[in-house]
């Protein structure tokens, strides 16, 4: 038993020592192109998962349906369907106010303050 301890105990160091070089070699300087991001997300079919309570699941399916087969986006696809008012569709696709997306960047900096936690006891 004591050497399966010693591995266990060994491979908890291996670990800590790639998550520490991991972190200072990958992670650290690391910034996001908000730019990128932005137009990522407004291609994304996802998007259309907020406009699903506003007009339904069916009307949402053949937005996301269209987008895919003429290549515009959710919002250009709404837009053209008239079914919101432009600030409806501004609102409902504005990621600012989606709380989902707020607590999972929540979740995200407890995760990333929970691993610097365990590389700085080293």
């Amino acid at each position: 038993m004591p050497i399966v301890t010693l591995k266990v105990l060994e491979a908890i160091e291996f670990t800590g020592n790639v998550i520490s070089a991991f972190t200072e070699k990958c992670i650290i300087g690391i910034e996001a192109n908000e730019a990128r991001c932005s137009e990522l997300v407004e291609k994304s079919l996802a998007m259309v998962t907020a406009l699903a309570p506003l007009i339904g699941y069916d009307a949402a399916a053949a937005i996301a349906h269209e987008a895919v087969a003429s290549g515009k986006t959710i919002r250009e696809v709404a837009q053209s369907k008239d079914l919101l008012t432009p600030e409806q569709l501004d609102k409902a696709l504005e990621l600012e106010h989606d709380h989902a997306w707020k607590r999972k960047a929540v979740l995200s900096q407890h995760v990333q303050s929970f691993f610097f936690s365990v590389i700085s006891r080293e």
